[in-house]
């Protein structure tokens, strides 16, 4: 039943996805490592592991793969967060200026197992701190 309250609140049609992402708060310094599940024009809905919960309607940026690195910063607006398990969180979200160019949508999808990325310095840094 709550999962069906939240499909009914989707504006756009969705894409599943399997792309990793990275993201922060648009104030903050460090980019956190997250996986991309669905993508739309309008916004997005990422996985993540890691304490301290983005605000709901907080702006964060998000930074999509372009081939072998991450484009530029998309600011968007965090409309739900979910505590899936533990520290797992799924965040959906909304562009902040949805007249600007739709969310890259054409991003080749790549299952989960598919090559590993080389993270930025900051994220690759964080996860050799937290080892």
């Amino acid at each position: 039943m709550k999962q069906q309250d939240m499909k009914n609140q989707r504006s756009d049609d969705r894409q599943s996805r399997y792309d990793t992402i990275i993201w922060r708060p648009s104030n903050g310094l460090a980019y956190q490592a997250a996986w991309l599940l669905e993508l739309s024009e309008g916004g997005c809905a990422f996985a993540w592991r890691g304490a301290g919960l983005p605000k709901i309607g907080s702006t964060i940026d998000l930074r999509f793969e372009s081939g072998a690195s991450f484009g530029p910063p998309e600011p968007v607006v965090v409309k739900r967060v979910n505590v899936v398990h533990d520290n797992l969180v799924v965040v959906a979200s909304q562009r902040q200026e949805p007249h600007l160019d739709p969310l890259p949508m054409a991003l080749p999808s790549k299952p989960p197992e598919a090559k590993r990325k080389v993270l930025p310095d900051c994220v690759a840094h964080r996860s050799s701190m937290a080892a």
